[in-house]
């Protein structure tokens, strides 16, 4: 005979394979007998005297019962001691204490490496930020690139202008008449056709020495370096020797 058990529980559980017991029964009239029986345990812990198969239903749907009462009375403990302790177990079917326990430090856990995570993500993002690119295997380093000083130049005449040491390299050519002479050759010329040059040093090493020294083969007179004669020169002249290079 089952222990004088009764639950407050206001509810008890009726299982699916019940059925092959009830249906086992001679007819419905005990399955209403055996369903009162049931409700009447639950509430108020009362035996049925039952003989044969309904016996033996009550007895199984019985023990069911109360096995559920005594489950959810130690769930309801277990969640009165909690929440005096200022916390909520987690759900779970074993209300043990040492299970709560666990299930709160594999949370304080889940929570660090979650944490972790995150920090290691923020601090990936800051890698991104400030570290330069990598080259990939076999693609050499980009170099950096030294900004050339930018040169002053001298305006030696109206459009004929050099760098110092460019005309210091000139006058050691062709003497500092023949310098002067040259450039007002070049001068002449780029102010009548409107002729550019990228350098006009190199302009004057291409075509207008050679046109100065012309020049003194025939004797003309260029500011004072000596000859008889005026010698102009013409624009086809200057296309005879002003050759793009």
């Amino acid at each position: 005979m089952a222990k004088n058990y009764h639950s407050d529980n206001k509810s008890f559980v009726i299982y699916k394979d019940w059925e092959e017991y009830v249906d086992a029964l001679g007819s419905d009239e005990e399955a209403g007998k055996l369903f009162k029986a049931l409700f009447a345990f639950s509430k108020r812990a009362e035996e049925a005297e039952f003989v044969g198969a309904l016996k033996m239903a009550f007895i199984i749907m019985r023990n069911s019962i109360e096995r559920d009462g005594e489950k959810w009375e130690n769930t309801c403990s277990v969640r009165s001691e909690a929440g005096k302790k200022g916390g909520r177990p987690s759900k779970t079917n074993d209300f043990s204490e040492n299970q709560i326990k666990a299930n709160g430090f594999f949370e304080k856990q889940t929570k660090a490496k979650k944490a972790d995570k995150e920090t290691d993500k923020d601090t990936d993002t800051e890698k991104e930020i400030n570290t330069p690119p990598t080259p990939s295997k076999g693609e050499a380093a980009p170099k950096k690139q030294a900004s050339k000083p930018k040169i002053e130049k001298t305006q030696f005449a109206e459009f004929v202008s050099m760098t110092n040491d460019e005309y210091a390299s000139l006058v050691a050519k062709v003497g500092e008449q023949g310098a002067k002479r040259c450039i007002e050759i070049l001068d002449n010329y780029k102010g009548s056709s409107g002729k550019t040059y990228k350098s006009d040093y190199r302009a004057i090493l291409n075509w207008v020495i050679s046109r100065y020294e012309e020049e003194r083969n025939r004797g003309g007179n260029f500011n004072g370096n000596g000859g008889d004669k005026n010698v102009d020169t013409t624009d086809n002249e200057h296309s005879k020797y002003a050759t793009e290079f």
